[in-house]
């Protein structure tokens, strides 16, 4: 029975993300109830049969303290600023809901082998999630821009990610080139996707956690940096097939167009320019403009919550500026500061000397902070929030395996000699 709760425990939480991208969802009373609460629920209540190696509660991590004093400004404000009185209620319990989920999961990662799990079923439930979404639009005739379906197309950048990812970790494993397959059919998709907050969530994402974690971990610098030249080589080489052969379809020119375009007018044209390539565009450029607008007319504590959904806008950044002002903005700020700097510390830059613990917390937590700017809420802001959180946190719990701040053995490419890594995941 131990065991049994013990594997419920390892992997109903990756699959409790994984359903996130479903988009599966039912409306009750106000609350909005997914797979995803359903099975945390049961995570929870599986808790206390869990026996830890180390007892994640004993010790509380800086990023604990400042996640709880960010949800409390939350819960606060709501409770004393909401416009919408009837709302407040229902959204302070998802709130809490969220807290509770992250400490849930700081726990669920400062065992060693969750980590592994949670990426590998990651891996193929995204996968999944994305064959299914892509065969539904080619048979309806649409072979580019799967985006019909809401959640499901969010699914293709970051499988992308966790696809070389895993190619980089497994080295010398015998189902390597069942990944790397899985890789070279990710890339592909992602581009015929259409779906440019997944593109710039891919790309800003590794552009941050390859320098960072080669800069951080020096072991066979050479030999790594060769393999990135290769896997980048072969990543782009693959997308700009994809585009050759997709090259006269007016929605994928359109994309490519208006990403581009959207860049240059951030970068060089100002916030907002009326050239933009869609009607999106310009909404998302416009967005920023009332955005600042609303954080000049009530800077320190905003608008109060529902202001940025009653002008059906999105992107997380731009709605707790409006809402709970630049405290509340500086507040969400500094909860990534914390964990970046958690995991710049000797000690944690100890325990994550191997591609599994070092690239897995820089590529969820550098693509949460990306993609949160583009969504539109609905609990996917919450769960690329606290998830990556608690994978930082829960690393932080775990104790030296070796004495002293720096590893004597085990390099970056190869994780060091440990009984658990000749089992399966």
């Amino acid at each position: 029975m131990n065991k049994f709760t013990e594997r419920l425990f390892r992997y109903l939480p990756p699959i409790a993300f994984v359903s996130v991208f479903t988009g599966i969802q039912v409306p009750i009373g106000g609350l909005i109830i997914r797979p995803f609460d359903i099975l945390f629920i049961v995570v929870i209540l599986l808790l206390p049969a869990v026996k830890f190696q180390h007892n994640p509660w004993r010790r509380i991590s800086p990023i604990d303290v400042v996640v709880l004093v960010y949800y409390g400004y939350m819960l606060m404000a709501n409770w004393l600023g909401g416009i919408f009185r009837g709302h407040h209620f229902t959204e302070n319990i998802q709130l809490l809901e969220y807290v509770v989920i992250y400490a849930v999961c700081r726990a669920y990662f400062s065992e060693p082998r969750n980590g592994r799990t949670f990426v590998f079923v990651c891996l193929w439930g995204l996968f999944l999630v994305a064959l299914v979404n892509m065969g539904y639009h080619v048979s309806i005739g649409r072979l580019v821009g799967y985006k019909l379906l809401d959640e499901p197309k969010l699914s293709y950048g970051l499988l992308s990610g966790t696809s070389i990812f895993i190619v980089l970790a497994t080295k010398g494993q015998r189902l390597r080139w069942l990944y790397v397959l899985v890789m070279l059919a990710a890339l592909p998709m992602m581009v015929l996707s259409g779906e440019r907050k997944g593109w710039v969530a891919f790309i800003m994402s590794f552009s941050i956690t390859i320098p960072v974690t080669q800069i951080l971990l020096k072991k066979n610098a050479f030999e790594n940096a060769f393999k990135m030249f290769f896997l980048a080589t072969l990543g782009v080489g693959l997308l700009a097939i994809a585009i050759y052969l997709f090259r006269d379809n007016e929605y994928l020119e359109r994309q490519l167009n208006s990403f581009s375009t959207i860049m240059g007018n951030i970068t060089a044209e100002g916030i907002y320019a009326q050239d933009s390539d869609s009607s999106s565009d310009e909404s998302r450029l416009a967005m920023l403009d009332q955005t600042i607008y609303y954080v000049k007319d009530s800077p320190i504590f905003g608008q109060g919550m529902g202001t940025y959904y009653l002008y059906q806008m999105h992107g997380e950044y731009n709605r707790i500026a409006t809402d709970y002002g630049l405290s509340g903005f500086f507040l969400y700020l500094l909860v990534y500061f914390a964990a970046t700097y958690q995991l710049l510390t000797k000690r944690l830059r100890a325990l994550t000397s191997t591609y599994w613990d070092g690239f897995l917390p820089w590529l969820f937590l550098s693509f949460g902070f990306v993609i949160n700017q583009f969504l539109a809420g609905g609990g996917l802001n919450q769960v690329f929030f606290v998830i990556p959180l608690a994978i930082v946190t829960g690393l932080s719990l775990r104790p030296l395996p070796f004495p002293g701040p720096y590893p004597v053995s085990g390099h970056m490419m190869g994780p060091m000699p440990n009984p658990m890594m000749t089992r399966r995941f």
